[in-house]
């Protein structure tokens, strides 16, 4: 789905303001002021913030993590260091942080041909299956190198409760589903972060200095008034441009999702955990980048089946990938005659496909070739919008298309800062392919699939009588998913060497480019 603009208000809506304010008033009690980056001078990702007035965190780990929780804003009074037989017995819907050095000598079992083989026997994944299952928000605290096996351990950890893939229509388990999202961090050290419930897990990396920003969001998430009522009456939210993961978290996540069937129970969601910034307009997502020109916003998320469809050749599990992008002017850009140009989503299947190919994966998301809407014009606000998608790079493998499908979101007059310049993005129909699937016992089956986002903007236009200097600046994230079914029989699992890219400091994109270019024409200051 492809929509741009300001959040349309048609008098239905009303009702769904007054259910979205609550939970955004929870988020703007506690979240804190967020570094704002300047222009060259990206926050430190160590630079503390206010002071975090969220609820006791429960503390597994050396005193250094405390000190470190101090140093970005927890008040001692709140940190309760207690031990790994401690948590169990903690009440539900806890906050709970555990330093990875102490779980690490008994999950890790080493390093085989360049891939992590973890022990999945260990107690510490019975202990971290309980706590996801009893709603707690679990946190695993390291070095950003770490994230990979952080996030494959949590991930896995809410499969053994909830995460179960099937053999066509048995109702004999068969595989665990593990999904995470790659997202670029700039940060030494990381928080792989998660929480869940029946069909939905809600995961993701998070910098430490925004502990308190991740601990407000689940707040905001996890609180259980029923939403799906009211949605069941609404229009569908691709024609009015919500945020579509947001929407769907809230189906999976309402208490009514097991009464009214809107979004069928034989799949499962997975969202790359938000990370909001202070401004109570914006749906939950990932809050990229910001500095004196603008805020960049992204999110994904995906749709999962719990049947392996093992008849088809080669089988396949269908799968449903969404993506958002957007972008707000400061109001120095827009006064300085600044405008977002342009932006890109991004489904790489090709990528995906080539790493099956060259045997770093042994299976591949694609069979798509994206929405056939070529062309959508937006006319509001006084600004227009075009959209185009490409197909380039594609090969066919396995009978399937396998391309790089990418949506181009090109602007006119997009100059107003009251606006977020957004769009979803989303394709229905692929399916994550397994070649060398084999039946039961089947060997763990792993993927890749990128997900990219990109925004140009005109951050300046200044006149000197003769001629015009603009100045513009582009912002990237190369991140996307990692998928593993890991059979249920296995006492051990893989978890692939992936780089989750050092990006800019203290921020979740993984570069910025800024540059002038001088064109002569006359002009008036």
């Amino acid at each position: 789905m492809m929509g741009v603009g300001k959040r349309p208000k048609p008098t239905w809506i009303i009702p769904l303001v007054i259910a979205l304010a609550i939970t955004l008033a929870i988020v703007s009690v506690l979240l804190l002021t967020h570094v704002t980056n300047k222009p060259g001078t990206p926050a430190s990702s160590d630079s503390p913030i206010n002071m975090y007035p969220g609820p006791p965190i429960y503390v597994v780990g050396p005193q250094s993590l405390t000190q470190r929780l101090v140093s970005v804003g927890v008040p001692q009074s709140l940190i309760k260091p207690v031990s790994l037989g401690q948590l169990s017995s903690l009440p539900g819907n806890s906050t709970v942080i555990i330093d990875y050095s102490v779980i690490e000598p008994s999950v890790v079992v080493g390093v085989v041909n360049g891939e992590m083989k973890l022990n999945l026997t260990s107690p510490v994944i019975d202990l971290l299956t309980s706590l996801i299952a009893k709603g707690d928000l679990v946190m695993l605290y390291g070095n950003s190198s770490d994230l990979p096996v952080m996030e494959y351990l949590l991930a896995y950890s809410w499969a053994r409760r909830y995460g179960v893939l099937y053999m066509m229509s048995s109702s004999v388990p068969f595989d665990y589903l593990i999904a995470y999202p790659i997202i670029p961090i700039g940060s030494k050290k990381a928080l792989a972060v998660a929480f869940g419930g029946p069909h939905y897990l809600v995961i993701g990396p998070v910098i430490p200095s925004e502990l308190a920003e991740a601990v407000a969001m689940y707040e905001s998430l996890s609180y259980s008034f029923s939403i799906a009522s009211l949605f069941s009456s609404l229009p569908d939210p691709e024609a009015y441009y919500l945020d579509l993961c947001y929407y769907i978290y809230e189906w999976y996540h309402s208490v009514d999702y097991y009464l009214n069937g809107k979004w069928d129970s034989d799949s499962y969601f997975i969202w790359a955990f938000p990370i909001l910034g202070p401004h109570s307009y914006e749906p939950p997502s990932i809050m990229g980048y910001s500095d004196g020109n603008g805020t960049l916003y992204y999110d994904t998320c995906l749709e999962i089946s719990t049947q392996v469809w093992v008849t088809a050749t080669p089988p396949n599990i269908p799968a449903y990938v969404y993506g958002y992008v957007g972008y707000r002017l400061s109001e120095t850009a827009a006064n300085n005659g600044g405008e977002v140009l342009s932006e890109t989503g991004t489904i790489d299947y090709y990528t995906s496909y080539r790493y099956y190919n060259e045997s770093i994966t042994n299976s591949f998301v694609g069979g798509s070739t994206g929405r056939p809407q070529l062309v959508h014009l937006t006319t509001g606000y006084g600004f227009s919008e075009s959209i185009s998608i490409s197909t380039i790079p594609g090969t066919t493998a396995y009978g399937y298309p396998a391309n790089n499908v990418t949506w181009r979101f090109r602007f006119s007059h997009a100059n107003n800062p009251d606006i977020d310049y957004y769009n979803d993005f989303d394709d229905s129909s692929p399916l994550w392919i397994m070649p060398n699937f084999i039946g039961f016992p089947n060997p763990q089956q792993s993927a890749y699939l990128p997900v990219y986002v990109s925004t140009k903007v005109l951050v300046s236009s200044r006149c000197y009588l003769v001629y015009t200097v603009n100045t513009y600046e582009y912002i990237w994230v190369d991140g996307g998913w990692w998928l593993t079914a890991q059979p249920t029989s296995s006492s051990t699992g893989l978890v692939p060497s992936v780089s989750y890219g050092y990006g800019q400091p203290g921020t979740y994109v993984s570069g910025v480019k800024s540059w002038k270019t001088s064109t002569p024409e006359l002009c008036w200051p």
